[in-house]
């Protein structure tokens, strides 16, 4: 059987009727009258359960009381929210530059990665169309010694050329060992031996060989050694080995311009680089360049000031003297004569 609370509650009365019953007998007091004994245990009992409802109240308050001091006491931890994780990037293929429309998609870049190497084509397809007022049989290349008169033949007939043989295919190389930026340029076009069918038959100009370099950067050194622009043609910053920063000016001549000192010739440079700045170089030059006298054109006549009157230099330390006066100077040799400084 089940015990309710309010069943609880009529025998907690019965047994405090019973004890104050008891009480009463064992002291002797008098019992009230038989019917007075229901209105006085109805008192009573409403009495006790008045007391009984304070307590169970003071208890809650207590109960209230002693979780707030526990709670002020212990800080309640905050709830970390669970870890959203990023989600994995999917692999993509490489950058695509939007191009023309209705064209196929540039991809970059235009290089071939083979280990720790970079191989770069470079070169560009150049159709150019030449008049000239007079006739110069170096084809598109301009003989600047070669232009004729006006009271000859061919000073007075207007040339007109068309070729693609201003072509240029080359390759790049770029890699770093052992602290050393390696540096490697192969570069062509088809200017070069052109035979007397070439323009008979299928027009097939022949290859020609303009840059083959090996470049060497570490710290503030750098060395090259192959066929590169000559250390006499002028740089627009520092001493480049790429033509990019020569001063070749913008003409679209292969020969560039005439007056300008240039050449592309075998080489051994040495180059030291004191500050982003500053440059010092020195190149060992195996010179080949064209100074008039081919195809009928005059040789170009240097001034006899230019002329060299030394080919070696030797300081012996001897003493010389010039009148009165006694000195130690260089004692200067060449293969003509000698002469005392």
């Amino acid at each position: 059987m089940k015990i309710t609370k309010r069943d609880t509650k009529r025998i907690a009365a019965v047994w405090a009727v019973a004890c104050v019953v008891f009480i009463q007998l064992a002291s002797g007091q008098n019992l009230p009258p038989a019917g007075a004994v229901p209105v006085e245990i109805e008192r009573r009992l409403e009495a006790q359960q008045q007391q009984i409802n304070d307590l169970r109240r003071l208890v809650e308050t207590q109960q209230r009381l002693l979780e707030k001091a526990l709670s002020a006491a212990t800080p309640v931890p905050t709830p970390v929210p669970a870890p959203v994780l990023a989600p994995v990037p999917t692999p993509v293929p490489a950058a695509v530059v939007p191009s023309f429309p209705d064209s196929a998609p540039i991809k970059a870049p235009l290089s071939l990665e083979i280990g720790g190497t970079s191989i770069t084509p470079i070169g560009f397809l150049d159709f150019m169309q030449v008049w000239r007022s007079h006739v110069v049989s170096s084809g598109v290349p301009t003989n600047f010694a070669e232009i004729p008169f006006s009271n000859t033949v061919f000073g007075a007939r207007r040339q007109t050329i068309s070729s693609a043989a201003n072509s240029r295919m080359g390759v790049q190389i770029n890699t770093k060992a052992f602290g050393t930026n390696v540096l490697g340029v192969v570069e062509t076009d088809f200017l070069g031996f052109q035979p007397g069918n070439a323009t008979t038959t299928s027009n097939a100009y022949g290859m020609r060989l303009r840059l083959a370099f090996a470049d060497l950067q570490r710290g503030k050194w750098e060395i090259l050694a192959g066929q590169a622009w000559s250390l006499l043609t002028p740089g627009r910053k520092g001493i480049p080995a790429l033509p990019g920063n020569l001063f070749l000016t913008q003409d679209l001549d292969p020969n560039i311009q005439s007056g300008l000192v240039w050449a592309r010739t075998p080489q051994f440079r040495a180059l030291y680089h004191p500050s982003s700045i500053v440059s010092m170089g020195v190149s060992f030059e195996s010179g080949d360049a064209y100074a008039g006298g081919s195809a009928g054109a005059g040789a170009i006549t240097l001034p006899a000031a230019f002329a060299p009157d030394y080919f070696g230099q030797v300081n012996t330390g001897e003493r010389w003297s010039r009148g009165s006066e006694s000195e130690l100077g260089f004692h200067y040799e060449n293969s003509c004569r000698s002469q005392d400084w």
